[in-house]
């Protein structure tokens, strides 16, 4: 096995081929998408001989896209194939760590050169050291001139920060699309993406602001924080979020899940699903999914309230405690339970409402990219390295292309 894991390293593994890639490279991409972890594809650029790459990020989803993401795909082609468009340079992005209010700080330069006009620039920032299940928070954002910044607030020292932003052009042409996406005139592109390690963060002075929360989704800004799968289908709709994976959002020991739901029918059955260790085989746990059947007898609003044990997996497990969660979804209760509802969703899609945990106690959970017998101290330095290595790969890589 070793034998041909060194024939693998010396063959196929990207490293070998991607620093004679020659050509113009989009990589067009979701940020918790399986096949590609997000900063497997920023080390495979850093690789790059030339800075004439782009990225294309979708936030939330996995191995789906925005049709304004993938309408950089489009006009990556038309751009160096027909020469017929001008597609922006990768936006300059800064991750100033040294503030004077001890809050981490991304700075986004966009492209002003392109006769196209920015239309938005959102920063996206997150914890996790899984990007398969990371939750990516929208920041609040500034502008000066051309320069767009927003605060990316830590909880936890101990633990990494990454970051990036997705800016949004307006191409003043409306761009015919491939079959499943609408018709657009918007591109939007990924910037440079930033990480910094625990001891980078403590080292220069960064205080943790942010504080646990009961309330997890209002749904002021819509779906903003979720995946939306089979958002115009009226009985395949599923809405997601890696929101409770975070280190603000997880569930409270003992806690209830609560929402409001609306319904523009009668007789319908909810499936509310929190995933478990999703990705983390790698813990010597195993991924679980456990599933709370809600009865929605009449039409109308609905006040629901779940405690752990509703949610159940197979074969009968109950859900202990929340601390594990990786993701939380919405669907009909026949998508999720087949063999318990055979009738399909009635009426419109439903809306949600003032999502929340009710009751319980907030407690600290262990460290959940450690297996078990797993040494903290141990797991941070390796991961410390493999940062510090990534990071002196990168700046050497950009004092190379200056």
């Amino acid at each position: 096995m070793r034998a041909d894991l060194d024939l693998y390293n010396r063959t196929l593994d990207c490293r070998n081929y991607w620093p004679q890639i020659k050509c113009p490279l989009l990589f067009l991409g979701a940020t918790n998408d399986f096949n590609s972890p997000m900063e497997l594809v920023i080390k495979g650029f850093r690789s790059l001989p030339q800075r004439n790459g782009g990225l294309a990020f979708t936030p939330h989803k996995n191995h789906r896209f925005t049709t304004n993401t993938f309408a950089a795909r489009v006009l990556w082609f038309e751009t160096h194939l027909k020469d017929n468009f001008e597609f922006p340079k990768m936006a300059k992005a800064q991750l100033n760590l040294k503030t004077s209010d001890g809050i981490p700080r991304l700075t986004v330069r966009p492209d002003m050169s392109v006769p196209h006009k920015v239309k938005s620039v959102v920063v996206y920032f997150g914890y996790d050291r899984e990007p398969r299940i990371r939750f990516w928070r929208t920041a609040d954002i500034e502008r000066n001139g051309d320069t767009w910044s927003a605060a990316c607030p830590v909880m936890e020292i101990d633990e990494p920060l990454f970051a990036f932003a997705n800016v949004t052009y307006d191409t003043g042409k409306v761009l015919t699309m491939p079959r499943g996406y609408r018709d657009t005139s918007l591109l939007t592109i990924t910037s440079e993406c930033r990480q910094a390690a625990p001891h980078q963060l403590a080292e220069a002075g960064v205080r943790t602001t942010v504080e646990r929360q009961r309330l997890i989704d209002d749904f002021q800004h819509g779906w903003q924080d979720w995946f939306q799968y089979g958002a115009e289908h009226s009985t395949h709709w599923e809405f997601g979020t890696h929101k409770v994976a975070d280190s603000a959002f997880f569930g409270p020991r003992n806690a209830q899940l609560a929402f409001t739901i609306v319904t523009t029918k009668p007789t319908n059955r909810l499936a509310v699903i929190i995933e478990t260790d999703k990705w983390r085989s790698y813990t010597g746990r195993k991924p679980k999914r456990f599933v709370a059947r809600v009865d929605l007898p009449t039409a109308g609003s609905h006040d629901i309230s779940l405690p752990v044990s509703a949610f159940v997996g197979a074969p009968g497990e109950k859900l202990q405690h929340y601390d594990y969660a990786t993701t939380l979804i919405f669907t009909p209760g026949n998508k999720a339970l087949p063999r318990q509802i055979l009738t399909p969703w009635q009426g419109t899609i439903p809306t949600f409402d003032n999502l929340r945990w009710v009751d319980g106690e907030f407690a600290a959970r262990t460290k959940t990219y450690l297996g078990k017998g797993i040494d903290p101290a141990t797991a941070n330095a390796d991961f410390r390295n493999q940062l510090d290595k990534d990071v002196e790969e990168s700046v050497k890589r950009e004092q190379n292309n200056r």
